[in-house]
C-alpha cells in the first residue's frame, strides 16, 4: 500500500519561502540597479508567511479528505504549490550561478581578504532571463498569497471543534489482520509437524503483478526445486502432470487482482487434478477476489474466512510492546491513559498497533501522544478498494520535517528499485532537500546520512520490505537492538545484505547478533560481509533457507565450519571469498545426499588459504546443473569433485591440485564418467599456478584432441613438447593467455598452429627462454599481441658501438624475431610490449612498415630500449604509450646536456619523420618528446611522471628549448594537454598562447609553479591542483597579476597543495 503525500507540505512551503526571499534579496543586490518593485513584493511574501504556514498546515493531513469536501481549497493548495516549484527551479538556478561564481573566484579562499565593497564595486551590470523569472516567480507566488485569507476561518474551526473521536464505519473484510501470518502458521505446521499429511506444499507469493503463465512457473520450481525452462505454452501440460494424483498445498499470498477471470481459469485449470484433500488457502484483501476464485474453481470454494481483529487486551499489549521498547509501561501513567484512546481505534488491527507503537516511540511525552490520538487522519474516510486505513500515512504524518521530505522523495523510484545509499544521500542533497536548522554539525551530506539511518530506523516497524542492507553492523550496542529488527517477520523480504565493520565491540556476541537477525523463509538472496564470529548462527541450517537462490559470504575472516550449504534445494549462485579459517567443505557421511548443489549454476571460491579437503568429492553428484565454476588462491585444496557437460566457464588459480577433474554424465541417477574433452559447452577456461597439472599436453594419446573444442578462450601453463597437443582441435578458439615454461624457447611451428583460425588475442607471459617465435605468423587473423617478461622474444645479443657515447658497450639489436615475418601480421592492430629487458630498438622500417592495420603501441619496462628511429613506418598508429623505459630517458638527458656533441650529430643525422596518423601521446616522463617524431594530427598529450624513476629527479624549472619546439609543431591539432607530478617546474613556455585549438589544460601537482603565461583564446577549461598559494593569489580574479591572461576561461579550477591551505586560509 503506497503512502500518498500530501499536496504541499508546511515545512517544504516555509523553507522554499525563506530561502527564495534571502536569495533573491542577495542576486538583486548584486545588481547595479536596484529593484524597488521586487524589494516590496519580497516584503509582501515575507508578511503573508505566518498565514501560508497555518492553512498549508492545516490542510497537510487532510488530502483525501478535503479532495472531495472543499475544492476551493484543493484549487489553491495546487495553484500555490505550482509557484512552489517554479520558486525551487530559479532557486536551483541562482545555486547554479552561485557555484559556478565560486568556481572561478571564491573557492580559492582569498576572498576572506578581500573587502566586500571592494568586490561589489567591481560586479558589473548584470541583466538576464534569470532576473526576469525571479520577478515573475515573486509575484505569482504574491497572487497566491493574497488568496489565503478566504481560508483562515477553517483553521479556527479546527481549533474550535475538533473532538478527536473516530468515526465509526464498518469495513467490508479486514484485510490487515494478520492474515499472511495465519497462512504461514498453517504452512509451517504441515511443513515441521504433519509432515506426511500433503505430499507436494508450495508457497508463492502473487502481489499486484498478475499473470497465470509466470504464476505456475514460481509453483513449478518451487515444487521441483530448480529452475523451470522450455516455452510457456508447455506450463500447463507440466503443472497438471506434476499435481495429478497428488494431495498438495498450495498457499496464493497477497492476490489483489479481481478483474481477469481469464487468467485466474487459467492458473486454477491444472489445479483442479489434485487429489481429493488438497488445500489451496488464498491470502487477499479484497473480498472480490475471493468471490472471482470461488466461481472459477466451480463451487469447491469454502466460505471466506473473514479474520477478526484482536482484543483490546491484546491490541493493548501489542501497542506497547513497539511504543514501551525496553521501558516500564507502569512509569508513564499518563501516556498509558492516552494510549487507552488509541487501543479504542485501531480497531484490533495488529499492524496498526505495531506502526502506530513505533511512531508514538519516537517521544514518550504526553503532548506527542496527544497529537497522535486527536488527529484529524483518524477521520479519513476509507478507500473501499485498498482498505486504505490511516496508519501508515499517520507514521508518514508522524515524521520530522526532514525526513518527510526524503522519504517522499523516494517514491520518484520504480517499485522493487534497489537503493545505493551513497547515490540516494548525494540525491538528496542535490535536490536540495537537506538544510541545516542551524544546531546541527556537520555538512549536508553529514546530515543526509544521519536522515538515512533514522529512515531505517522507522523501517523497523514495516513488514513489506523487500530488500534491506543492514550496515556497521559491529556497532551494535545490544543484542536487545537486533531483536528490535524483527526480520523474521518481514514476510516479503527477499534479499538482504548484512555489513559488519571490522571495528569489533568486545561486549557483543557477534554470534548472537546474528543470530537474532534471522531472516523470513521468503529470502531470496543473502550477502553477509564481515562477520566477525566464529560460528554459525542457527538459522542457517536448510530449513531457514530453503528458497535461497543466491549466497555471498566474504572476509568472515573467523568463520571455520559451512552449514551444509550443499543441500539447499534452489541455491543458484555461491560465492565464498577470504574465508580465512575454512578448512574443509562437503558433506559428511552422517548427512549426506546422493545430489550436492542440485541446482547450483555459478560456483566462485577465492582465497580459502586453509581449506584442503573437499569431503565426498568421489562419493555424490555434485552441482549436475553448473555453467561457471571459479576457484582461485586455495592452495592446500588437492582435489576437487567432476564436473557436469553443462559447465561453460572454467578457472582454476594458484591451487594445489593434482590432476584435471573428470567430467561425468548422468543417466537414471548414476554417473558416467570422461576425459576432459568431452566437456562440449566449455568456452573458458584458465589455469594458472597449478603445478600439479601444468602439463595438460602430456596426458593426450595419438591424434585426440586433449581439451573440448567448443574453447573460445584458453590460458594455461605448458612446456613447448606439450603445447601443441594441447591447442590441437581448437579451431573456435579467439583468445590465447600462453604462461611459459621456465626451459620453453620456442613457440610451436605453422603447421601446428595453422588451424586456429579465429584466434584474434594472444598474450605471452613469463618467457624467460623464449627466443623464437615459431610459426606464429601464420596466424592471420591475429589483432592484439601481448609480451609480457619475455626478455629475449624480441632480440639476441651482439656487439655493436654506443650511438651515443664514444664508448664500447654490448647491447641488444632485433635479429630474428616474429617481425621477421610481418608481412602475415597484417591484421594487427594493438602492439604491447613490457618487460622485455634485452630490447635496445624497435625493428628495422622495412619490418615495421608491413604492420598497416597496428593502431595501439604501448611499450612499458623495456630498460634498455634506447631509441625509436624505426616508429615512422607506422603510418595507421593513432595511440603511442611509454614508459619506464629509462634509457629512453637518458639518450635525450645527454643531447641536452652535451650541447657541442648534439651539434656534431645534427649535421650528419637523418631527420626524424613523422607519424601521419597518431592523435595522442601517453607517456611518463616529458623528456621523451625530443626523440619522438612529430605527429602531424596529435590531439591530445598526456604527460605524467614517474616520480619513482630516479632519472626524473633532473630538476629542471622551465621548458627546455628542445621540448618547446617539439610542442610547437603541434600547435595547430593539440587539444588536450595534461602534466602530472611535476614537482621543480617554475614556469609554462609563454609559447602557449599559440596552440590555436588547445581546449583543455590540466596541471596536477606543480608545488613551484609561480605564474602563469597568456593563455590561448580557445582554451575552454584550465585545471590545476595541488598548487602552491602563491599561483593561486596571482589567479585571483579581478586582482591577481594573472588573472588577465586566464580571465578569457569559462571554467577554472585551481586548488593548493594541502600543506598550503593554511597559507591561503
Amino acid at each position: 500500500m503506497d503512502v500518498v503525500s500530501p499536496i504541499l507540505e508546511k515545512a517544504s512551503a516555509s523553507y522554499a519561502i525563506n530561502k527564495l526571499i534571502d536569495a533573491a534579496t542577495t542576486y538583486v543586490r548584486d545588481q547595479y540597479y536596484w529593484k524597488t518593485d521586487l524589494q516590496e513584493e519580497l516584503q509582501n511574501l515575507k508578511r503573508s508567511l505566518p498565514h501560508i504556514q497555518a492553512v498549508v498546515g492545516f490542510a497537510e493531513g487532510r488530502l483525501t479528505m478535503y479532495e472531495s469536501s472543499n475544492p476551493a481549497l484543493m484549487e489553491w493548495l495546487w495553484q500555490f504549490r505550482d509557484g512552489i516549484d517554479e520558486a525551487e527551479e530559479v532557486l536551483d538556478e541562482l545555486e547554479y550561478l552561485e557555484r559556478k561564481k565560486k568556481a572561478n573566484s571564491d573557492k580559492n579562499r582569498l576572498s576572506r581578504m578581500v573587502d566586500a565593497s571592494v568586490k561589489a564595486a567591481k560586479r558589473l551590470l548584470k541583466f538576464d532571463d534569470v532576473l526576469g523569472r525571479l520577478r515573475t516567480c515573486v509575484k505569482n507566488l504574491n497572487t497566491s498569497a493574497s488568496d489565503v485569507q478566504n481560508f483562515l476561518t477553517l483553521v479556527m474551526q479546527k481549533d474550535g471543534n475538533s473532538t478527536g473521536q473516530m468515526q465509526q464505519e464498518i469495513l467490508p473484510f479486514h484485510g490487515w489482520y494478520g492474515k499472511t501470518a495465519l497462512a504461514q502458521q498453517v504452512f509451517d505446521h504441515f511443513e515441521n509437524v504433519k509432515k506426511e499429511h500433503f505430499d507436494i506444499k508450495i508457497w508463492v507469493c502473487i502481489s499486484t503483478d498478475f499473470d497465470a503463465s509466470s504464476l505456475m512457473k514460481k509453483i513449478l520450481e518451487y515444487s521441483t526445486s530448480r529452475s523451470e525452462f522450455g516455452p510457456m505454452e508447455q506450463l500447463p501440460v507440466k503443472l497438471k502432470e506434476k499435481l495429478h494424483s497428488k494431495r498438495f498445498l498450495l498457499v496464493l499470498d497477497d492476490a489483489w487482482d479481481d478483474n481477469n477471470q481469464i487468467e485466474w481459469e487459467k492458473l486454477c485449470a491444472p489445479l483442479l487434478y489434485g487429489q481429493k484433500g488438497s488445500w489451496i488457502i488464498l491470502t487477499t484483501r479484497l473480498i472480490s477476489v475471493a468471490k472471482m476464485v470461488s466461481k472459477v474453481m466451480r463451487g469447491v470454494t469454502m466460505e471466506p474466512m473473514m479474520l477478526q481483529g484482536l482484543s483490546n487486551d491484546e491490541c493493548r499489549s501489542l501497542l506497547y510492546e513497539h511504543a514501551f521498547v525496553g521501558q516500564d509501561p507502569n512509569r508513564f501513567p499518563l501516556l498509558k491513559e492516552i494510549g487507552e484512546e488509541i487501543v479504542e481505534k485501531l480497531k484490533g488491527v495488529p499492524l496498526l498497533a505495531k506502526s502506530i507503537g513505533g511512531v508514538l516511540n519516537s517521544r514518550l511525552e504526553v503532548d506527542h501522544w496527544t497529537s497522535i490520538s486527536r488527529s484529524e487522519l483518524w477521520k479519513m474516510p476509507q478507500d473501499s478498494k485498498y482498505d486504505f486505513i490511516p496508519s501508515l500515512t499517520l507514521s508518514y504524518m508522524m515524521l520530522p520535517p526532514r525526513l518527510k521530505r526524503c522519504f517522499s522523495y523516494c517514491g520518484i523510484f520504480p517499485q522493487d528499485y534497489k537503493f545505493n545509499k551513497q547515490k540516494l544521500v548525494c540525491m538528496w542533497v542535490a535536490a536540495g532537500l537537506i538544510y541545516s536548522d542551524g544546531l546541527e554539525e556537520g555538512s549536508d551530506e553529514d546530515i543526509a546520512n544521519c536522515c538515512f539511518d533514522m529512515l531505517i530506523d522507522e523501517l523497523m516497524n514495516m513488514d513489506n520490505l523487500r530488500q534491506l542492507s543492514i550496515k556497521q553492523l559491529s556497532n551494535v550496542r545490544s543484542l536487545e537492538e537486533a531483536n528490535m529488527v524483527n526480520l523474521v517477520k518481514k514476510r516479503h523480504l527477499t534479499r538482504l545484505k548484512l555489513f559488519w565493520n571490522g571495528v569489533s565491540n568486545p561486549d557483543i556476541d557477534h554470534q548472537e547478533v546474528l543470530t537474532a537477525l534471522q531472516p523470513p523463509p521468503t529470502i531470496r538472496e543473502l550477502i553477509i560481509t564481515w562477520y566477525e564470529g566464529a560460528r554459525l548462527a542457527p538459522w542457517m541450517d536448510t530449513p531457514s533457507l530453503s528458497r535461497l537462490e543466491l549466497l555471498q559470504l566474504d572476509s568472515c575472516t573467523s568463520w571455520e565450519e559451512l552449514p551444509p550449504l550443499w543441500k539447499l534445494p534452489c541455491l543458484k549462485f555461491l560465492k565464498l571469498s577470504h574465508m580465512k579459517a575454512i578448512r574443509s567443505l562437503g558433506c559428511h557421511f552422517s548427512d549426506c545426499i546422493d545430489i550436492q548443489f542440485p541446482v547450483l549454476e555459478n560456483l566462485d571460491f577465492r582465497d580459502l588459504p586453509l581449506w584442503e579437503e573437499w569431503n565426498g568429492a568421489d562419493d555424490y553428484i555434485w552441482f549436475p546443473h553448473l555453467k561457471c565454476l571459479q576457484i582461485q588462491n586455495c592452495p592446500k585444496l588437492q582435489k576437487i569433485p567432476g564436473l557436469p557437460l553443462s559447465i561453460e566457464n572454467l578457472w582454476m588459480g594458484d591451487l594445489g591440485l593434482e590432476a584435471l577433474p573428470l567430467s561425468y554424465k548422468c543417466s537414471n541417477g548414476s554417473r558416467t564418467f570422461g576425459g576432459f574433452q568431452q566437456l562440449m559447452s566449455l568456452e573458458c577456461l584458465r589455469i594458472d599456478g597449478c603445478p600439479g597439472i601444468a602439463q595438460i599436453g602430456s596426458i593426450g594419446e595419438g591424434d585426440d584432441n586433449i581439451l573440448p573444442s567448443s574453447l573460445k578462450e584458453l590460458g594455461i601453463l605448458e612446456e613447448h613438447k606439450y603445447l601443441a597437443s594441447c591447442l590441437r582441435g581448437l579451431i573456435l578458439l579467439t583468445e590465447l593467455y600462453l604462461y611459459c615454461s621456465p626451459n620453453m624457447e620456442s613457440l610451436p611451428l605453422a603447421n601446428e598452429l595453422e588451424h586456429l583460425i579465429a584466434l584474434r588475442s594472444l598474450r605471452i607471459f613469463n618467457g624467460e627462454a623464449l627466443t623464437s617465435p615459431g610459426g606464429l605468423y601464420i596466424i592471420k587473423s591475429l589483432t592484439s599481441l601481448y609480451i609480457y617478461d619475455c626478455p629475449k622474444f624480441l632480440s639476441t645479443e651482439v656487439e655493436s658501438q654506443e650511438f651515443l657515447e664514444d664508448k664500447i658497450r654490448k647491447h641488444a639489436v632485433l635479429s630474428s624475431s616474429v617481425f621477421d615475418h610481418s608481412a602475415s601480421l597484417t591484421s594487427l592492430e594493438e602492439l604491447i610490449v613490457s618487460d622485455c629487458h634485452h630490447l635496445v630498438s624497435l625493428p628495422n622500417i622495412e619490418y615495421l612498415h608491413n604492420l598497416t592495420a597496428l593502431h595501439t603501441l604501448w611499450i612499458s619496462d623495456c630498460d634498455k630500449l634506447c631509441e625509436l628511429e624505426s616508429l615512422t613506418a607506422l603510418v595507421s598508429l593513432r595511440k603511442l604509450i611509454i614508459n619506464c623505459c629509462p634509457k629512453l630517458l637518458a639518450t635525450t638527458f645527454s643531447i641536452l646536456q652535451h650541447p657541442a656533441t648534439t651539434t656534431e650529430q645534427s649535421a650528419t643525422k637523418k631527420k626524424k619523420g613523422t607519424l601521419p596518423s597518431l592523435e595522442k601521446i601517453d607517456i611518463d616522463n616529458i623528456f621523451y618528446l625530443p626523440i619522438l617524431p612529430i605527429p602531424e594530427r596529435l590531439n591530445t598529450l598526456s604527460i605524467k611522471t614517474n616520480i619513482d624513476n630516479p632519472l626524473v629527479l633532473l630538476e629542471f624549472t622551465c621548458f627546455p628549448s628542445e621540448i618547446e619546439e617539439w610542442l610547437l609543431q603541434c600547435w595547430e591539432s593539440l587539444e588536450y594537454l595534461q602534466l602530472g607530478q611535476m614537482p621543480h617546474l617554475q614556469s609554462l613556455p609563454t609559447s602557449l598562447e599559440s596552440f590555436s585549438s588547445l581546449r583543455s589544460l590540466g596541471i596536477d601537482f606543480a608545488p613551484e609553479l609561480k605564474s602563469l603565461p597568456r593563455m590561448p583564446a580557445s582554451l575552454e577549461e584550465l585545471m590545476i591542483s595541488g598548487c602552491s598559494a602563491k599561483l593561486m593569489q596571482h589567479c585571483q580574479k579581478n586582482i591577481g597579476s594573472d588573472w588577465p591572461n586566464i580571465k578569457h576561461i569559462p571554467y577554472i579550477d585551481i586548488t593548493t597543495d594541502e600543506e598550503d591551505k593554511a597559507e591561503v586560509c
